[in-house]
């Protein structure tokens, strides 16, 4: 006959971890629970630890604060699941402002291994909440490593230019992070920090890039407006550009039948204004 769900085996781990890769996080709370009973060591904790962001994914804070309590206890010194738990665990610490704990968490897991670069964005974040900046600037070095994955590098340089003492500081750290990675929101805040460093040159050139590379972005049109009201006269074509991608036509069609009436632009230039020019009117109806 059909077996009842009462003589039906427990799930196993895998089965709990394909729950919670599928969104399924209250059967994979109860899977994992089930689990952890049922095994010791590096495994209870790796269950715990999968219980605990079941939990997350739920809302349900302090239980998982307590899973992950459980499984940095139930794993061997030293292992992987271990550093991973009380990675996981500072992590949740920080998010709810408990940087003294964070920082307590951590510190047996700063070592040599595949989470290294984490914790030690973890450590930075707990040693800021505490205002210990060396601390913090020197847990952020690690974290920003050649090694480390590309979206940990970035988010630990731009926390180094969050601790920067002074204008220059903030610029250099911002550079350094835009070696790594160059968005918009990247050179809209290094342009701004360049002004307040003094350098009006520097600012301008970042906003000329901005608009250039990014047309579409938030930021390019604000670098328009800022140019602007600072009386530097910005190229038509990406003018005009900029304000067709934001949808203000109006805007651009002004801007860009100027333009075409300029002398001395290069062919190439002028054809791809009035291009633009013309997506303009078709938009414009």
């Amino acid at each position: 006959g059909t077996p009842s769900a009462q003589s039906l085996p427990p799930p196993s781990l895998a089965e709990a971890s394909r729950l919670l890769r599928e969104g399924e996080f209250e059967a994979a709370v109860r899977a994992f629970q089930a689990g952890s009973a049922r095994v010791a060591d590096a495994e209870r904790a790796a269950a715990l630890t999968g219980e605990a962001n079941a939990r997350l994914e739920l809302g349900e804070r302090e239980a998982a604060l307590g899973a992950l309590r459980t499984a940095v206890e139930a794993a061997p010194a030293g292992s992987l699941e271990g550093v991973r738990a009380r990675y996981l665990l500072g992590r949740a610490l920080n998010d709810a402002n408990a940087f003294a704990q964070a920082r307590a968490v951590l510190e047996p897991a700063k070592a040599q291994g595949p989470l290294a670069a984490y914790v030690a964005y973890e450590s930075g974040r707990a040693a800021a909440g505490e205002r210990d900046h060396a601390a913090a600037t020197v847990a952020f070095e690690t974290a920003a490593g050649a090694d480390a994955p590309l979206s940990l590098r970035t988010s630990a340089l731009r926390a180094l230019a969050d601790l920067a003492t002074s204008p220059a500081a903030r610029v250099a750290a911002l550079e350094r992070e835009r070696a790594v990675r160059e968005t918009s929101a990247l050179l809209s805040l290094l342009a701004t920090a360049r002004a307040e460093a003094g350098d009006a040159t520097g600012a301008d050139a970042t906003l000329r890039r901005l608009i250039a590379r990014y047309p579409a972005s938030a930021g390019a049109l604000e670098a328009v407006r800022k140019l602007g009201v600072a009386g530097s006269k910005v190229d038509s074509g990406e003018a005009g550009l900029v304000y067709y991608r934001h949808g203000q036509l109006a805007e651009a069609r002004k801007t860009l039948e100027a333009g075409v009436g300029e002398a001395g632009i290069p062919d190439a230039a002028m054809g791809w204004r009035w291009y633009y020019l013309g997506a303009t009117y078709e938009d414009l109806g």
